[in-house]
């Protein structure tokens, strides 16, 4: 694997306004990757089909300008410029892939702030407004199938799917936030979005569409202070609604060689309840968060890697995260536990089934130590991720931890960081389940299946043998050297 990194910042003062000037920049190359059986790792090299790769680029450019008219008020404008490439080779058990595509992303932010006074001001009373508008535009979005069940051989590409897609989003906003008394403080926004979903189908134009939505999207949030009354806790409720787009390209293909699918759902509206406790005990911080989001559909996508490519219908996520944080006068530490039970929304004819792919049980440790002998700064954590089911057909995800370590050393005025870090790994990240082709035996040539298997052109679904897969997690040390340009200049 090879990566190359930039990110470059620059601040600038002038009069009462503060430009943000933000440069980030990424290429990386990797040659074994991909998802194999879990627990066969080693036994495969990481790697079902050696002619698995990827490559990607991106380059982002950012600009923000926050400008202090008065004490009372404020503008802030932002804008930004993304591109990205994909190129992935990938064997899920079926045959060679090609996923392919070059996106631009665009966006821009223009918002004020006014704090009243006169007789206002006894609430602290602010005001917010703005508009939002965003564009993604992913091109020459592809997936592509390999023919050749023989690893070391080229050869032509037959074409699956290929789009070009344009995500457009805008949204003025306005929000008020201050007190009401002594212990209560409040917050209501609202957002009415318009969005833009434009697919151009390259191999079907008949497949292509464009499609407007609108939503109304408010929160509020009421908050309570115990002020003198030092035993109580901060507590604050927080109630809003959001809106998804799913993939365009899901249920767009077609069924049989004859039947086109019917459309897909392509909006969806999520609702959110969330209660949250604050405590602050002598030197530690406590914090526990309730919460509960219903949504109008699932696909299971808690990741883009992972999920389910059809509909599973209605669903709900309730959770329960307790944090602890307590610094130290040579360092701090933090603890992260949250707990999850994702559902599909009982049917008549089943319950409650649990979410494929949700995660259950997260826990999370770090800590951090400031002074150490030769000057050194060092961190540890651990990252402890649950079982979860992959499918309603039983299979289950291994669990998964992490643990890291860093330290770090500066010279030069703290100018110049030398640090070391390194990660020791255990078990497989993005596990989901694939349909394998039904010879494939471990140290055999790579899974394939021939075109056109069910009938349908360019199609390759062997759908005969399902596995539990992942990709394995390494265990690594990298160094880094890191320095800071004079601020004077």
């Amino acid at each position: 694997r090879e990566q190359f990194k930039w990110n470059a910042m620059r601040v600038f003062r002038p009069a009462q306004q503060e430009i943000t000037l933000l440069s980030i920049g990424y290429y990386g190359s990797s040659f074994v990757e991909g998802l194999v059986p879990l627990g066969l790792g080693l036994e495969v090299h990481d790697t079902i089909d050696p002619r698995q790769r990827d490559q990607t680029h991106t380059a982002i450019l950012a600009v923000n300008d926050d400008w202090k008219l008065s004490p009372a008020n404020a503008l802030s404008f932002s804008a930004f410029f993304r591109t990205y490439n994909l190129a992935l080779f990938s064997n899920f058990g079926e045959g060679l892939i090609r996923q392919s595509e070059f996106r631009t992303v665009e966006g821009g932010e223009a918002r004020a702030t006014h704090t009243f006074g006169g007789l206002l001001h006894a609430m602290q009373l602010q005001g917010m407004a703005g508009a939002d508008w965003n564009e993604d535009d992913p091109r020459r979005d592809n997936l592509d199938h390999f023919l050749s069940p023989d690893a070391p051989a080229d050869g032509p590409f037959v074409k699956v799917m290929a789009n070009n897609l344009t995500i457009r989003e805008a949204a003025p906003f306005a929000a008020l936030a201050g007190r009401a008394g002594a212990h209560l403080r409040f917050y209501g926004g609202l957002r009415p979005e318009f969005v833009e979903l434009r697919n151009a189908d390259l191999l079907e134009p008949s497949r292509s569409f464009n499609r407007w939505a609108s939503f109304l999207d408010p929160k509020a949030t009421l908050a309570f202070t115990p002020g003198a009354v030092h035993w109580l806790p901060v507590v604050s409720l927080s109630l809003g609604q959001a809106f998804f787009t799913q993939d365009p390209r899901i249920g767009v293909a077609p069924v049989s060689s004859t039947a086109p699918a019917p459309p897909p759902s392509l909006f969806e509206r999520s609702h959110s309840t969330q209660l949250t406790l604050e405590k602050t005990l002598p030197g530690t911080d406590l914090r526990v968060t309730l919460g509960d989001a219903t949504t109008t559909a699932t696909l299971a996508k808690i990741d883009p890697d992972t999920g389910l490519p059809q509909d599973l219908g209605p669903g709900s996520l309730k959770f329960l995260t307790a944090t602890l944080r307590h610094p130290f006068r040579f360092g701090s530490f933090q603890a992260v536990f949250s707990k999850a039970d994702a559902r599909l929304a009982a049917k008549a004819s089943s319950p409650a089934m649990p979410t494929p792919e949700a995660p259950r049980t997260i826990l999370d440790v770090l800590a951090t130590l400031e002074r150490m002998p030769l000057g050194l700064e060092g961190r540890a954590e651990y990252e402890y991720v649950g079982h979860k089911l992959l499918d309603l057909g039983g299979f289950e995800a291994v669990p998964v931890g992490e643990t890291r370590v860093a330290l770090v050393r500066t010279l030069f005025n703290r100018r110049l960081d030398l640090g070391a870090d390194g990660m020791l790994g255990r078990g497989y990240t993005g596990q989901t389940t694939e349909t394998f082709a039904p010879g494939w035996q471990v140290n055999g040539p790579p899974p394939f299946c021939s075109s056109g298997v069910s009938g349908v052109a360019n199609d390759f679904d062997c759908g005969a043998v399902e596995r539990a897969v992942g990709v394995r997690l390494p265990s690594f040390v990298s160094l880094s050297v890191s320095w800071r340009f004079s601020g004077q200049r």
